[in-house]
């Protein structure tokens, strides 16, 4: 009888701390539960109406001018008054404006006890929208660990509102995150006629030579002889290459495929972002000795200026583009430079070990 009042005690323990570790947990949602209201809109304003933004995190702090336009055919811009000089990409004051108008709360909590409960006393982010009207200043607070909500309030009131997402990332912290990224220019595959590729193991070369079309009286010879020389016949045409490769001056062998892929992957490389806009020294980014220069020629069909009438005409351009691939960032990005351009921009790790991928598979091979 003692040892099963024993167990049913034991038991009665066990159920006491699993319901005090259920009240715990549900402690984010219950301090917030008897002061949550109906569902609001916490800016009271549309996107177009938004004229300045400001903002602060952590120690960085940045502002935002919504200026006209003298083109009709453009819609209205940005400026960053800080660094005039600073290629500006309007699209983030548009959408900084978009997020902010459609801010929408999980809940509101009416006038909270304590506004450090919800990390407001010292926000982690402080965004100052401006309009006609006046002005408006938004705190974000912390963020639930229980439900993943995120407190917000607006400055010099006391409703506390809750969002279902985080906003903070998506607000710039450095002003290369305001930059309007340099273009790489859009070549074809098919256009390009030579690569000429300075890489660690030496510098690759690849020629394209066009396919030399068949004769009309040829092809009905052909059609004329024997099975066997037919059948010959395609595979040797299904082994030509167009392609030539040498390293180092050496040839090598390859296919069209390993060219092709090679090649691919020098126009796959893109800006994913701006590492300088206006380095002082390339030298900082691995970019005065690059590991890889990599150049293409290719052809550029333009129209034509003479006075023909025929308004088809056109010529073809032979025109060379050199990008540069220096230091690997903290992120895995890589630095490059443009011949001819002004930024360090960043290449996605991605693009960069299929480059090298398709370059170790070409070498192997040959």
């Amino acid at each position: 009888m003692k040892k099963r009042y024993t167990t049913l005690l034991i038991l009665c323990i066990l159920l006491a701390v699993v319901a005090g570790a259920v009240v715990l947990l549900r402690s984010g949602q219950a301090e917030d539960a008897d002061s949550a209201s109906e569902v609001a809109t916490i800016l009271e304003t549309e996107a177009d109406q938004i004229t300045s933004l400001e903002w602060t995190a952590g120690d960085a702090s940045f502002a935002l001018q919504r200026t006209e336009t003298d083109d009709s055919s453009s819609s209205d811009g940005w400026d960053y008054p800080a660094n005039e000089a600073l290629p500006l990409d309007g699209s983030v004051g548009e959408d900084l404006s978009d997020l902010l108008a459609g801010l929408t709360a999980a809940r509101t909590l009416d006038a909270p006890e304590n506004a450090a409960d919800y990390g407001l006393d010292a926000p982690r982010l402080t965004v100052t929208v401006g309009t006609d009207a006046g002005s408006h200043t938004l705190l974000v607070g912390s963020v639930n660990e229980t439900t993943g909500d995120v407190y917000i309030q607006m400055l010099d009131t006391q409703t506390v509102y809750t969002l279902e997402s985080d906003i903070v990332d998506q607000f710039p912290t450095s002003e290369n995150d305001l930059i309007l990224v340099e273009s790489l220019p859009s070549i074809s595959l098919s256009s390009v006629t030579d690569a000429r590729l300075q890489t660690p193991q030496g510098l690759l070369e690849l020629h394209y030579t066009e396919p030399v079309e068949e004769d009309s009286s040829a092809a009905s010879d052909s059609a004329s002889d024997s099975a066997s020389d037919s059948a010959a016949s395609d595979s040797a045409a299904e082994e030509t290459t167009n392609w030539t490769a040498t390293l180092d001056g050496a040839a090598i062998a390859v296919t069209n495929d390993q060219a092709e892929a090679v090649v691919r992957d020098v126009l796959a490389l893109q800006y994913t972002a701006c590492a300088d806009y206006a380095p002082a020294s390339l030298a900082d980014y691995g970019l005065d000795q690059p590991l890889y220069t990599l150049t293409l020629t290719y052809t550029e069909e333009t129209a034509s200026d003479s006075d023909s009438s025929d308004a088809s005409e056109s010529q073809t351009t032979e025109k060379t583009f050199t990008l540069y691939l220096g230091n690997v960032d903290d992120s895995g990005s890589v630095c490059a430079f443009q011949e001819g351009g002004v930024q360090v921009g960043l290449v996605s790790s991605t693009a960069y070990d299929a480059l090298l991928s398709a370059l170790a598979d070409l070498t192997a091979a040959g």
